[in-house]
């Protein structure tokens, strides 16, 4: 057992290792006093004897001894000032709700609460929490205990921190998803959104004298520079990766086998094989536009038109392969969120990706372009 160091350890803590000490070593209390002031050290036992002068060390009794102690190492204290301290004490930075307790204890031991203690440490634990959310739910709690106080506090505090890790780790795989728009595709985006000329004055690189068209049309539809085929797979990457947060799985581009006739076995966007009931579902995405001449004069006076006009096609192809759409279900139970919340989640983050790979197409015909000029 180390020395006794009043700017370390308070006399009571030490004296309470101290007696622990003693029971497991089988001290009793006859050997008690001979051992603590061997222990304490020389300089505090030369400053002992000092204290006790005239009387002698070996005429005290072990608690005699612990009272003049108290006397020298422990400071005054002024009740209000203690008190004021307790009451100014509030929740720090990352510490929780355990130690936030540990402390208002340790300051509580010097404010004389008496029978008050418990009702103390309540009201100050509440009322210095730095959560609002927790602090929200404690108020609710009628004839709220410490006991309970604290218990509710832990369980809020760990389901929070629980909530932040989910949401760090969907924003990790968002990142994999590169979900991000840089500050050229941002400028484009909103180009294309105000109905502002994207053509950049220049033709389509990849269709020899076709002219861009002010709307970007071409530029989102040219089927020859690839950013067709990239826009609709970075949507099935972001729809699988739901699939996979609702605990549903996927593959992308695999066989269906939903049908006996080879147009069921080509290739799914999107296959989920235990999607319900234990039944397999096959998706397929399509990306369309208003400005598709087949409809573009329906469009102009019917808004959804397009989009209608895909599912229809879409509907004639695949209604004998399709199956009800739980994907919003078994997300919001994963999410802990409401089917409403799920859905716009899903389709937000379609939305986003939809952006991000118009504005990339739009860029790419114009940078590929200004490069041939260059050249």
């Amino acid at each position: 057992m180390e020395q006794f160091d009043p700017a370390v350890e308070r006399l009571d803590d030490y004296k309470e290792r101290f007696d622990f000490y003693c029971v497991a070593n089988g001290i009793g209390n006859d050997r008690k006093k001979a051992l603590f002031l061997t222990k304490i050290g020389q300089r505090m036992f030369a400053n002992l004897k000092v204290w006790v002068s005239p009387t002698s060390l070996s005429d005290l009794s072990f608690d005699d001894i612990i009272t003049r102690l108290r006397a020298r190492t422990v400071p005054q204290t002024v009740e209000i000032a203690e008190r004021y301290r307790f009451f100014k004490c509030a929740q720090k930075g990352e510490e929780s709700v355990i130690d936030f307790m540990s402390q208002l204890r340790a300051l509580a031991k010097t404010c004389n609460f008496g029978n008050y203690l418990e009702i103390a440490l309540r009201d100050q634990f509440v009322c210095g929490l730095q959560d609002s959310r927790i602090q929200r739910e404690l108020l609710c709690v009628r004839d709220l205990t410490l006991e309970q106080a604290l218990d509710k506090a832990r369980s809020i505090e760990i389901v929070l921190k629980e909530t932040a890790s989910l949401q760090q780790r969907s924003t990790n795989v968002e990142g994999g998803l590169n979900l991000h728009l840089e500050p050229n595709e941002f400028q484009v985006a909103i180009k294309w959104w105000l109905g502002m000329d994207v053509s950049f004055g220049s033709c389509c690189p990849y269709c020899p004298n076709h002219r861009l068209d002010p709307l970007g049309h071409h530029a989102l539809t040219c089927k020859h520079g690839g950013d067709v085929v990239l826009r609709h797979n970075s949507l099935r990457d972001v729809f699988v990766e739901s699939c996979h947060r609702a605990c549903l799985g996927g593959q992308v581009e695999v066989g269906s086998g939903l049908g006996l006739d080879r147009l069921h076995f080509r290739p799914a966007d999107v296959l989920v094989n235990n999607w319900h009931l234990g039944k397999p579902a096959a998706f397929d995405l399509t990306v369309t536009s208003p400005l598709n001449p087949i409809i573009l004069t329906e469009a102009g006076v019917r808004c959804g038109s397009s989009a209608l006009f895909a599912e229809a096609r879409k509907h004639n192809a695949n209604d004998s392969k399709s199956t009800t759409i739980l994907l919003a279900s078994c997300l919001a139970i994963q999410m802990g969120c409401s089917k409403s919340q799920a859905t716009t989640t899903v389709y937000q983050r379609l939305s986003l990706s939809l952006v991000i790979a118009n504005a990339r197409a739009l860029l790419s015909c114009a940078r590929l372009r200004q490069s041939e000029e260059k050249g």
